[in-house]
């Protein structure tokens, strides 16, 4: 048996560790974030991030950005998480693909934080 949450890190260890160097040569300077697949990220894996200095990251969901705390440490990159849905949860559900922009946009709050994940 594999533990997801351990794979998860060293997945995301190595996956940065091999991802920033070749976007630094490709984008000629540092990527400003990351994003945690389907949202899911551990404690070892935010620890993990803290050391690729990253402006933000986006591994959760929820309402107001803020810095993770892991194991009483406050991480030094800020997490902005998705507060809205994605395509795939919507279609079907609540709309359908020709009215999705309509949709999307009466769900945008003024005075809020509305981030949306847009992923293939």
């Amino acid at each position: 048996m594999i533990h997801v949450g351990l794979r998860i890190d060293i997945y995301t260890l190595r996956g940065t560790c091999i991802g920033v160097p070749n976007l630094i040569d490709l984008l000629g300077c540092h990527p400003d974030c990351f994003a945690a697949p389907a949202w899911r990220i551990t404690a070892g894996a935010l620890q993990a991030l803290d050391r690729f200095q990253f402006r933000f990251t986006s591994n959760c969901r929820g309402r107001s950005i803020f810095r993770p705390i892991v194991d009483g440490l406050r991480l030094s990159h800020v997490q902005v998480p998705t507060t809205m849905p994605t395509y795939d949860e919507l279609i079907g559900l609540k709309c359908i693909p020709e009215t999705y922009n309509e949709y999307l946009l009466k769900m945008i709050r003024p005075n809020r934080l509305n981030v949306l994940t847009i992923h293939t």
